[in-house]
C-alpha cells in the first residue's frame, strides 16, 4: 500500500518499549522487542507500510477532560495528530472519539503478598546441623542431663526431697536449649541482596499486599526477587480482576487500512500467536534482566488509570 503512518505511543511493558531517540519527553522512537514491536513489523511486511513513531510527551494513554477533550495519547486521536496509538484500554468515553481495535485480553491486576516465614530454626531438627554437630550437642545435652542427676541426688541425700529420674533430666536438657531459639532467619536472600521496589519493599515489611498488573509484576518477581532454586518470598495470586475489558491499539476516526489491520490483528489473536508473543516477550526479558542485573527497560508506570499500584494495610 506504501501508506506512511503516524503512530504515537508510552512505554507499557511488555506489550510496548522503545529506545528514545533524543532526550527529554516526547520525540522519535525505536521499537524494542515487545508485543507491539511484533505486531507492528508483521502488520509493515503484511501492507508494505512505514511507520514514523514518536512518545506521547506526557506518557499518558488518555483521560477525559470536563470539557470532553482527552490527554494523552487519544487526544492525540482525538486532534487527528496520529493515525493510531499503540496498546492500551478501551471505555465508553474513549470509543466515542477514536476506532479500536483489540489485540488481547485487558492484563489482570492481582494481588502480591508476602508468603509465611520460615519456621523458627529450633523448628527444624535435622537441617541447620552437620551430623557432627548434631552428635556434639546430644553428648553435651547427656553430660549436662547426668551431671544435673548427680548434683539432684546429692541434695536429695541432705534434704530428704523428691527424686528425679534420669530420663527427666535429659529432657529438662533439651527443653532448656530450645527455650531460647535463635533469631528469625531472613525472608529470603533476594531480599538481602536486591535493592527492592518501593512497593515489594512495603509488602517485605509485612502487613502490605500490592495490586499491580500482573505481567508487571511478574517480571519484577522473576528478574529480581527470586533466588537460583526458584524461591522467591512473594505469593501472587492465582486469581485477578480486570479494569477494561480488552488492551488493544486505538485508532483516529477515518483512519486509512482500519479494516486492513482489525482482520489481520484479529487473525493473530485467534491463532494463539499474540498470547504466545506476550508470554516469549516475558521470558526474554526475565532471562536478560537476570543476566545483567538491570532493570532499565522496565520504567514506572505514570498514568493514573493505568498506573493500579496501591497499598493495602491488613
Amino acid at each position: 500500500m506504501g501508506h506512511r503512518l503516524r503512530v504515537v505511543s508510552v512505554s507499557f511493558f511488555p506489550y510496548m518499549a522503545y529506545e528514545k531517540e533524543s532526550a527529554g519527553l516526547g520525540g522519535p522512537i525505536t521499537p524494542t522487542d515487545s508485543v507491539d514491536a511484533r505486531l507492528l513489523s508483521t502488520v509493515a511486511k503484511k501492507f508494505n507500510i512505514s511507520f514514523e513513531i514518536f512518545e506521547e510527551p506526557t506518557r499518558g494513554f488518555g483521560l477525559a477532560k470536563d470539557d470532553g477533550k482527552f490527554n494523552g495519547m487519544v487526544g492525540f486521536l482525538q486532534r487527528e495528530e496520529a493515525d493510531f496509538c499503540t496498546m492500551l484500554g478501551d471505555n465508553a468515553e474513549r470509543l466515542r472519539v477514536m476506532d479500536y481495535i483489540r489485540t488481547c485480553p485487558s492484563q489482570l491486576m492481582t494481588i502480591t503478598s508476602l508468603k509465611p516465614p520460615f519456621f523458627p530454626q529450633h523448628s527444624a531438627f535435622i537441617r541447620p546441623f552437620e551430623k557432627e554437630v548434631w552428635a556434639s550437642l546430644l553428648v553435651g545435652v547427656v553430660a549436662w542431663g547426668i551431671v544435673f542427676w548427680v548434683l539432684q541426688q546429692f541434695w536429695v541425700s541432705f534434704t530428704s526431697g523428691p527424686r528425679i529420674q534420669f530420663s527427666k533430666t535429659l529432657l529438662y536438657g533439651w527443653g532448656a536449649l530450645l527455650e531460647q531459639p535463635p533469631p528469625d532467619p531472613s525472608v529470603s536472600l533476594s531480599g538481602q541482596v536486591f535493592d527492592a521496589d518501593a512497593g515489594l519493599k512495603e509488602v517485605l515489611k509485612g502487613g502490605f499486599s500490592l495490586i499491580d498488573f500482573e505481567n508487571y509484576i511478574r517480571i519484577i518477581i522473576a528478574s529480581r526477587y527470586t533466588a537460583d532454586n526458584g524461591y522467591t518470598p512473594f505469593f501472587t495470586s492465582k486469581k485477578g480482576f480486570s479494569i477494561t475489558s480488552a488492551f488493544g491499539w486505538g485508532f483516529r476516526k477515518g483512519a486509512p487500512n482500519y479494516e486492513h489491520f482489525r482482520r489481520l490483528i484479529h487473525g493473530l489473536e485467534d491463532t494463539g500467536i499474540i498470547k504466545y508473543w506476550i508470554a516469549d516477550v516475558i521470558d526474554h526479558k526475565v532471562k536478560k534482566t537476570r543476566a545483567t542485573g538491570e532493570m532499565a527497560d522496565i520504567p514506572d508506570l505514570t498514568d493514573t488509570e493505568m498506573v493500579g499500584e496501591r497499598f493495602f494495610l491488613f
